[in-house]
């Protein structure tokens, strides 16, 4: 007995250093295991890859029962990360009120490869609950409707499995930088050079007696974060830039909280120690 491997889903986030999207599960609905399981068909989750495939008879053709009408499978997105919200962008309400459906129409091989948006679904507040694996936690579903499944699933024989590609971006955030400014015998950073040109800091004024801060010219993506290259510089009057020889410490998610500015949003906060 032979398979034919007809289906692949991948997931891809900049975020993690495998470009995979790590945190995300993809499973079938109950209903969608038994149609499967019904008609011959094998699926694994493996390597954050869902792959399928179904029997081949010894005529060379799907081992499965002709269908005249559409077939809709369902698939589970679930996630096993708690952090999930605070790299990736997408919707801000939690994910237990919120739930991110996608549906695609299969009409021929040709709709492959398919991409889907993790930051485009429908999103709907309510939705059934369900069981999955221990760890996970329901994002939302990807529905799938194949046209004339029996004509598809015929051509699939003589293609390699097609792919639907699950793409995300990571959030972003303003970066701030705090300096005491009661430090004595010291000359305090007056500026903060990113060397790696990806932003410019800047002195904001913020009500505060305890420190200074500067702050980021644009919001930087998480997965950016490391390529930044920050030192600490004190300016005289007549335009002398001298490095200091003090840590400018790297962010990361770790540093996650409020603005000073406006603390409604979430900033990335780091203070210089001198």
């Amino acid at each position: 007995m032979s398979f034919c491997d007809w289906l692949t889903v991948k997931s891809f986030h900049p975020y993690f250093k495998s470009k995979k999207m790590e945190c995300l599960g993809i499973f079938p609905s109950e209903k969608t295991q038994l149609w499967l399981k019904n008609h011959r068909h094998l699926w694994k989750f493996t390597n954050n890859e869902l792959k399928i495939s179904f029997s081949v008879n010894q005529l060379n053709l799907p081992e499965i029962t002709p269908l005249n009408e559409s077939l809709e499978l369902e698939f589970y997105l679930g996630v096993n990360d708690l952090n999930f919200q605070q790299y990736t962008e997408i919707e801000d309400s939690p994910i237990f009120y919120h739930q991110h459906h996608f549906n695609l129409e299969i009409e021929k091989l040709e709709n492959f490869p398919m991409l889907v948006n993790l930051n485009a679904g429908k999103i709907l507040k309510t939705d059934k609950l369900i069981s999955l694996p221990t760890g996970y936690q329901k994002l939302g579903s990807l529905k799938m409707v194949i046209h004339r499944p029996s004509n598809f699933f015929a051509s699939c024989i003589s293609k390699i499995s097609n792919e639907i590609n699950m793409i995300s971006d990571s959030k972003s955030y303003p970066l701030f930088y705090a300096v005491r400014g009661n430090v004595k015998n010291k000359k305090t950073p007056n500026l903060i050079d990113d060397e790696s040109k990806n932003t410019i800091f800047k002195g904001e004024n913020v009500d505060n007696s305890d420190f200074i801060f500067f702050k980021s010219a644009n919001s930087i993506k998480v997965h950016q974060l490391n390529d930044l290259e920050c030192y600490s510089y004190w300016v005289s009057e007549d335009g002398i830039k001298t490095k200091l020889k003090v840590k400018t410490p790297n962010f990361s998610l770790r540093d996650l909280g409020k603005s000073p500015s406006y603390p409604h949003f979430p900033a990335l906060l780091k203070e210089i120690k001198l």
